[in-house]
């Protein structure tokens, strides 16, 4: 149709209200006039749409979206002033005249600036914020969709793609939209399709504003970036290369993941993020204020410098963790004659610990830094992997001297991770078999200066102190440590622990010799339940701390043992004491939210949570730890993505499919639950009778199958675990109303609690949690005298006075409300259930309501 018979059906519908002006060239599926707006004086644009894109749609449902389009408010969201349809049925809309140009003629002029880019993605997500509020869906953001003013960037045909949708008459079909920046549910046409697609498409704008590329940029034809979109993960946003502060980066990532609950969970999320970064378009404020007389010169300046200041501690904060400098020393390469591969393991270890006494600097810990070594093919690939700063390398050459004597040259180098350049090289270092511990010291010294961190002489004394200088005991703890290391989550290996005495005999005064063999005990005692071993530890730790009182390990295990013995504030003491002295130590890192969840201190769980993720991001047993920690202060989203983290890197694990399982059971969500057990057992993993509740909450057939069991089902063989076995049968029989089934696994039940109950070679917690279970039981036979009687004397117990908000409390608190439920004690129950669903480490809503 030309432009003058088009012109003439839009005046015929649209009247004397508006005179058209032009028409602008170019702009895709639809043809767009500027008009002015006689009433109210202002320049508007009116779109029609292609009867190829209206072809067979309801009209009616097409300007009812419109029609709440219309209601937009917000000064980042362009609202629809008008709709309707021509007489000869096409689709058109009216909306503000916006001056300037585009985001995507900006961005194929010249690459956004980080600021920039800040600004226009802040002003985007409020845009969404309010839209999302309001019931619509945008379905079709992408660059050409946002405007830019000297007000700030503004979103436009909010809705519309939302209206041409709901107009269809006949289910199904094409989905529309950009291919570039369409999300996975959109392209599969899932009809649970909501908002979340919105914040995909917000997240490929980021991608594409802070890395300069889109996120599948090799790919230009709709076919093949539909399907890009569906199965590939796009690039990691290297937040060090380009600038961009790392929790920023994060958020883009999580905005492109393929299942929209994996997405941030609202647009206001996006903004708690970006609204932490100094916005720049106040400097627009600023330049109207300069030309307005009665301002001084001194609240201008006053000002800038508020703009400057905030933007320099934006800049420090949003590296949050980043800040200090992370910094990896990968395995030392041991080559030449008869190399002494323990000696560089060795030495690489100390060199690590020796840099995490430096306050300027966090490093990574050991077992990410070798997983990360052993799957990289370069320093810079290893750094990426591990979210380094720099990478420290070091070849360390065996040969003889002039003299005949054995020695080995180690040759340094730091790597800076951002751009892969080495940016130091430090002398050749002798090191002497005999003595190498002062080569040691120099090459940490060396490489702290080299990467700019300033070393105080209090910090060079602590890097000059050595644990031992007795190469034999050096060589007896460093075999024993990487033992300690591999076998942390299976028991303890003997070997190490003998590796660890032979050290200390050797020198009596190996403060890391004593320290980790009490860890060890600690271990051993922990896996077998006997409390005899607890003060030959003790006197071990304190034997080390008399030698170092800062000694991370030994302090760490202090804390465990008195978290054993229910002295949690002691507890506190030493693990705070540790952290203190080694900021980068993840012993104590991991360690300390558990201190912190008994306290009720959830934000403090979470710090540390991140720190984890930070200082070993290549140890699936770390996210494992991070994401029960999580999971207690229910960011269950966050410790499913942490779970996912640790089962890339160790896909082979069965245990981390189960625990998949307990999250989803935690979360309420039974049927992930269900498929969880499922792939668990074809994988070949066998259920235990702790994990009866997974069939317990399972589906039909699992519930059917626990109903039939048979404790030989499930290794059953001690007291604990027959208690599991009978309490998860009962529990079920209660719920399908067949009580003459579950009253014999009761009675059995109760008569093993009462024994574990006075059983003092149990630790007090424990004791204490049968004691829950035994008033459970009871109010479940009916005995309510017992049963109130058992919850009042915990109620009473010291540990319950001096730590009544924590998760300890909350685990009690849901453990009465369900005594009291059975016992249709309905006011004692509320104040129970209150807390239970509250207190960190309770249980999640969902899962309560849900639960059979």
């Amino acid at each position: 149709m030309s432009g003058s018979d088009l012109r003439a059906q839009l005046t015929l519908s649209l009247g004397a209200a508006y005179i058209i002006d032009r028409e602008l060239p170019g702009r895709g599926m639809s043809r767009v006039f500027v008009a002015h707006e006689e009433r109210a004086d202002r320049d508007v644009v009116i779109k029609v749409l292609s009867e190829e894109l209206t072809r067979g749609l309801d009209a009616e449902q097409f300007l009812r979206i419109m029609r709440r389009s219309a209601k937009l408010n917000e000064r980042h969201t362009l609202p629809v002033l008008v709709a309707g349809v021509t007489a000869t049925g096409l689709f058109y809309y009216v909306a503000p005249f916006v001056p300037g140009e585009s985001l995507r003629q900006h961005m194929q002029e010249d690459a956004v600036g980080f600021d920039e880019s800040v600004a226009v993605l802040r002003d985007v997500a409020r845009s969404l914020a309010y839209g999302h509020a309001q019931g619509l869906i945008h379905r079709n953001l992408k660059p050409e969709k946002v405007l830019l003013a000297k007000s700030g960037a503004a979103v436009t045909d909010f809705g519309v793609a939302m209206a041409l949708e709901a107009a269809k008459t006949v289910p199904g079909g094409v989905t529309r939209g950009t291919p570039a920046y369409m999300a996975p549910e959109h392209i599969t046409a899932d009809p649970g399709a909501d908002y979340r697609a919105d914040i995909y498409a917000w997240g490929v704008m980021a991608y594409e504003l802070l890395a300069h590329a889109h996120p599948f940029a090799p790919l230009t034809g709709h076919e093949e970036l539909m399907e890009a979109h569906v199965s590939d993960e796009p690039p990691m946003l290297m937040y060090k290369r380009f600038g961009v502060p790392e929790q920023f980066a994060n958020l883009v990532m999580r905005c492109l993941s393929k299942d929209p609950d994996e997405r941030p969970s609202s647009a206001a999320e996006l903004l708690t993020v970006l609204d932490r970064i100094p916005d720049k378009n106040s400097t627009v404020a600023l330049e109207s204020a300069r030309g307005a007389r009665w301002i001084g010169g001194a609240i201008i300046v006053a000002v800038l410098l508020f703009i400057i200041t905030a933007s320099a501690v934006w800049r420090m904060q949003s590296r949050d963790v980043v800040e200090p400098p992370r910094v990896a020393v990968l395995p030392f390469e041991a080559t030449g004659d008869s190399p002494d591969t323990v000696l560089a393991t060795g030495m690489a270890d100390n060199m690590s610990f020796k840099l995490g006494v430096i306050p300027g600097l966090r490093v990574i810990e050991r077992r990410s830094v070798f997983s990360a070594a052993a799957e990289a093919n370069s320093a810079e690939a290893a750094g990426d992997l591990l979210h380094a700063d720099y990478v420290v390398t070091s070849a360390m050459t065996w040969n003889r001297d002039g003299m005949g004597r054995v020695q080995a040259v180690l040759t340094p180098s730091i790597v800076r991770v951002t751009d892969g350049a080495t940016t130091w090289e430090g002398a050749p270092i002798i090191v002497h078999p005999g003595n190498p511990f002062p080569a040691q010291d120099t090459l940490v010294l060396r490489v702290a200066t080299a990467i700019g961190v300033p070393v105080s002489a209090a910090d060079s004394a602590a890097v000059r102190v050595h644990a031992t200088r007795d190469t034999a005991a050096f060589a007896a703890f460093t075999r024993g440590n990487l033992l300690y290391r591999r076998t942390r989550d299976t028991g303890i290996d003997p070997e190490a622990l003998t590796a660890f005495e032979r050290a200390y005999t050797i020198d009596p005064r190996y403060a890391d010799a004593l320290a980790s063999a009490g860890a060890a005990l600690l271990r051993m005692w922990q896996k077998g339940g006997h409390i005899e071993n607890a003060d030959s530890i003790v006197t071990l730790l304190r034997r080390a701390l008399a030698i170092d009182r800062t000694h991370a390990r030994a302090l760490t295990t202090l804390a465990r043992v008195a978290l054993s013995r229910e002295h949690p504030e002691d507890a506190r003491t030493w693990v705070d004491r540790a952290v203190t002295a080694h900021p980068s130590d993840i012993e104590a890192l991991e360690l300390r939210p558990s201190i912190s969840l008994l306290a009720g201190d959830s934000a403090a769980t979470w710090h540390d949570v991140e720190l984890i993720t930070l200082l070993a991001p290549q140890s699936a047993d770390a996210f494992v730890i991070a994401a029960s920690h999580a999971q207690a202060i229910r960011r269950f989203r966050h410790a499913g993505r942490l779970l996912q983290r640790a089962r890339l890197l160790e896909p082979e694990r069965l245990d981390l499919i189960l625990d998949v399982a307990r999250l989803a059971r935690a979360d309420g969500d039974f049927p992930a639950m269900a498929r969880a057990v499922r792939m668990f057992r074809v994988r070949g993993g066998t259920l235990t009778a702790p994990d009866l509740t997974l069939l317990r909450v399972g589906d039909p057939t699992m519930q059917r199958e626990l109903a039939s069991a048979t404790p030989d089902m499930y290794a059953v063989h001690s007291s604990s675990d027959s208690v599991s076995f009978y309490m998860q049968r009962a529990e079920l029989f209660l719920a399908l109303h067949r009580a003459s089934r579950a009253r014999p696994l009761l009675d059995s039940s109760a008569t093993i609690l009462s024994r574990l109950v006075a059983d003092t070679s149990f630790g007090s917690t424990q004791r204490r949690r049968f004691s829950e279970v035994l008033a459970w039981t009871n109010a479940a036979r009916g005995e309510r005298a017992r049963a109130v009687a058992s919850m009042m004397e915990i109620d009473r117990a010291p540990f319950m006075q001096d730590w009544p908000s924590g998760q300890q409390a909350a685990i009690t608190a849901c453990n009465g409300a369900e005594v009291y439920a059975l016992l249709d004690d309905v006011d004692l129950m509320i104040p129970l259930l209150r807390r239970c669903l509250t207190l960190p480490g309770g249980y999640a809503t969902s899962a309560f309501v849900s639960e059979p």
